[in-house]
């Protein structure tokens, strides 16, 4: 019989400074003291598992479905063949605009931008973030 005072008390079972008094499984295989973990902390019991409440997800605080419908409406603006997209994209690097700044005056105004159209292109340069 072992002494109390070399017990040690681990996870519904005893260790000695030797090993464990009952057999510790840990990985598949049997396991000394030192290497046997404790168990787990669980959430407490009203614990939904969600995510924290201070957490703002890639929506933003608006409700879920604007974000997801705006999101496929965009896809399907911007979506063009490609053989249209590369004179979309030749077109904006003509005028010094991206290809979305580019596509996105032509969905807002029906127009093609042009390099002469100065005014347009400034007003479109200076919308830029950096």
């Amino acid at each position: 019989m072992v002494e109390q005072s070399t017990l040690v008390r681990h996870h519904r079972h005893e260790h000695t400074e030797s090993g464990p008094a009952f057999p510790c499984l840990v990985a598949g295989a049997w396991a000394p003291a030192l290497a046997c973990s404790p168990m787990p902390r669980l959430p407490p019991r009203t614990h939904n598992g969600g995510p924290p409440l201070d957490h703002v997800p890639e929506w933003g605080t608006a409700p879920i479905g604007v974000y997801f419908a705006w999101k496929s409406s965009r896809r399907q603006a911007f979506a063009a063949p490609p053989g249209l997209a590369a004179i979309r994209a030749r077109r904006a690097d003509a005028c010094g605009l991206t290809y979305d700044e580019y596509t996105a005056h032509l969905l807002d105004t029906g127009r093609y931008l042009q390099p002469e159209d100065v005014d347009a292109l400034a007003r479109i340069k200076a919308t830029r973030r950096t």
